[in-house]
């Protein structure tokens, strides 16, 4: 549940509360590979100038990853949807 709070309660993965840097290395790489990083962590890291140039393209790259693979995702749920639902009526 996330009691109407912009991070919808995965704030911890978001970096927002504690700096992604500080998490132990398991947690660490297991959130560098989830796409809510880029919400709050990645931005921060840029703007506060603690990325390099190959480092930012490389999260840049993950960030576009994990769009398009969830734009194509979304696409095919809705086509797959669209084939079962019948609305009836008017």
């Amino acid at each position: 549940m996330d009691n109407g709070r912009p991070g919808g309660g995965l704030e911890p993965l978001l970096g927002a509360l504690i700096p992604l840097v500080f998490f132990p290395d398991w947690l660490r790489a297991m959130a560098a590979v989830l796409p809510f990083q880029g919400m709050v962590s990645t931005p921060a890291l840029v703007y506060l100038g603690m990325m390099d140039g190959p480092t930012t393209a490389l999260m840049l790259g993950v960030q576009a990853f994990w769009a398009i693979g969830l734009i194509l995702l979304g696409r095919l749920v809705w086509r797959s949807a669209q084939r079962v639902v019948t609305i009836n009526g008017g």
